[in-house]
């Protein structure tokens, strides 16, 4: 939950996308309703701008004390692939958002057991750890598959490269068109 959670805050375009190829498919002729489809749309756009709306408040007890350390979240970010400017400000405010939200749910479970109130402190406490800390573990999870991506594809852009230099294509466009080709197999590879 707490993957999904990251990955629709640092994703909110993914959403908007979707609407607008649906509003096209009206356009052509499609059987779907027109007016539902643009009510979803709103909806999602703003459910989309709710969280961002929150995200300077969630993320200001998080921001990092320094520019070193801005840089370093930044770089992890875009090492994952989060290029987008308010990717650390959404990463931080997930991470708030999280603990907060866990901290809260095994607080009011434990008290609707009938727990003891240092049980419920501690486990609410504890939660809100795991919930503040799931972030990190899935931004290292999303680093370290990315990385294996590129790895995986870095022998075929290779062999290509070869190909097209070899075809007397000068090295900028022989990667330019590399980046090209494999944008459909390989599009983290292709990006960078």
């Amino acid at each position: 939950a707490a993957v999904a959670m990251v990955a629709y805050s640092l994703w909110p375009a993914k959403s908007e996308k979707a609407g607008a190829v649906e509003r096209r498919l009206v356009t052509a002729g499609k059987d779907r309703d027109a007016a539902a489809l643009m009510r979803a749309a709103k909806e999602a756009a703003a459910k989309a701008s709710m969280f961002a709306r929150a995200a300077p408040l969630l993320s200001k007890p998080m921001m990092p004390k320094s520019a070193e350390e801005s840089n370093t979240l930044r770089m992890k970010l875009a090492n994952a692939g989060f290029r987008r400017e308010n990717a650390p400000l959404m990463f931080l405010a997930s991470k708030t958002a999280l603990g907060a939200a866990f901290g809260l749910l095994v607080a009011f479970y434990a008290l609707s057991a009938g727990k003891q109130m240092t049980s419920i402190l501690g486990l609410g406490a504890f939660a809100a750890g795991i919930g503040f800390l799931g972030p990190n573990a899935w931004l290292w999870l999303a680093i370290h598959g990315r990385s294996e991506k590129i790895r995986n594809g870095l022998p075929d852009s290779l062999d290509l490269l070869v190909v097209s230099v070899e075809a007397g294509l000068g090295l900028d466009q022989a990667l330019q068109r590399v980046g090209e080709e494999l944008s459909s197999t390989h599009p983290d590879l292709s990006e960078e």
